[in-house]
């Protein structure tokens, strides 16, 4: 089963590390170095795939459950309501 996690990450150069959270499933990207995705891959899993080449760097994964309150674009809102 699918489920939406905020992955947030602490590496320089962050182009490569972009792409590969974009692969694990639908994405959005609002703020530096931190993205939700959506995928049926445990948080486990996840850092597997990310944490290639990047032994010294930074990650923390981390469920996000339907309560959520911010400030966002509407359509951030309606992706995250959709999923």
């Amino acid at each position: 089963m699918n489920s939406l996690y905020i992955i947030q990450y602490d590496i320089k150069e962050d182009s490569k590390i972009v792409e590969r959270i974009k692969s694990l499933g639908p994405w959005m990207k609002y703020f530096p170095q931190s993205m939700i995705v959506y995928t049926v891959l445990s948080p486990k899993e996840i850092y597997d795939r990310l944490s290639v080449d990047y032994e010294s760097d930074r990650f923390l994964i981390f469920k996000l459950e339907k309560r959520f309150y911010g400030r966002l674009p509407s359509e951030a809102w309606d992706w995250l309501k959709d999923k």
